[in-house]
């Protein structure tokens, strides 16, 4: 049996045609793949705080779902209360632990790829470590889910009211329950706790949270994101070689076996190729059907 030929390309695909217009050597057509690779890595890092964003999303949604409801009949009952109080409770706990793995796994990863002394790395502590001092409600949902994590859930009650200005979704946390419950709050968070009202709306701490969140996050990937810009760089020449031809561009392996071949395609990351260099790209495809 004959051995197989094995060729790389730059190319583009226009559905059924396919261009394979420049041959690659095998160490380039790897350098390419691994720039491919890397940009990819960088986006499944992202996408925990994605995770983290769609929990906060899911459960702005389900309050506003329970309000909109709720003002449509006025016929909530204790137990439609209850059930409301436990599903947001299980969507604010969702949050949570998406939080906790966002900051660990961002924590260890920065450490890891880049050293704990590293720019990187020094500037996600101080953006963590200055939320966290400089907000009570960040310090009290950090230790929200360890109490959650050893007491299960926070006592309390859900509440719609009606006013002048509009109508609001109240979620009542009691205070007393939370610091009897659980003695490992700690200081400065149970001090301030206990300078809490007799119950107090969480609501308004997850919005913080969320707001601190985003910060931290973008930081953190604006100066990541600048290590990536050789490998982003490489990708969109090599895009730009593709613009004369048509069709969606991509790397192709071929392997040739006597009258048949295999051909495998690997794809470029638009989205990050311009994040990493800043320039917005516009691939208008020539079937007539297919643009972006």
């Amino acid at each position: 049996m004959t051995q197989p030929e094995i060729k790389y390309f730059l190319g583009t695909y226009d559905n059924p045609t396919i261009n394979t217009f420049k041959e690659l050597s095998e160490s380039d057509f790897k350098v390419c793949t691994d720039s491919i690779s890397a940009l990819e890595k960088l986006s499944a890092d992202e996408n925990l705080f994605r995770i983290v964003e769609l929990n906060f999303n899911d459960l702005k949604a389900k309050i506003s779902t329970y309000l909109a409801s709720f003002l449509d009949n006025h016929k909530a009952d204790f137990y439609e209360f209850s059930h409301i109080f436990l599903d947001i409770n299980r969507l604010i706990l969702n949050f949570l632990s998406s939080v906790r793995t966002f900051l660990d796994h961002t924590e260890t990863r920065l450490k890891r790829q880049y050293g704990d002394t590293s720019d990187e790395y020094i500037l996600f502590k101080e953006e963590a470590s200055k939320a966290y001092d400089e907000h009570f409600e960040y310090r009290f949902l950090y230790k929200l889910r360890n109490y959650a994590q050893h007491c299960g859930l926070p006592s309390g009650y859900a509440e719609i009211n009606s006013h002048q200005n509009g109508d609001e979704f109240l979620l009542y946390f009691v205070r007393d329950e939370l610091l009897n419950k659980y003695d490992s709050w700690g200081n400065p968070v149970k001090k301030e706790l206990e300078n809490q009202a007799e119950k107090f709306d969480v609501i308004p701490f997850i919005d913080t949270k969320f707001r601190l969140l985003e910060i931290i996050n973008k930081k953190v990937n604006d100066r990541v994101t600048t290590n990536y810009n050789k490998q982003g760089q490489l990708l969109l020449n090599l895009i730009l070689q593709t613009k004369q031809v048509g069709g969606i561009p991509c790397l192709i392996k071929s392997i040739a076996q006597g009258d048949t071949a295999k051909l495998t395609f690997m794809w470029f990351p638009y989205d990050h190729i311009t994040k990493t260099t800043g320039v917005k790209i516009n691939v208008v495809y020539t079937n007539e059907n297919v643009q972006e």
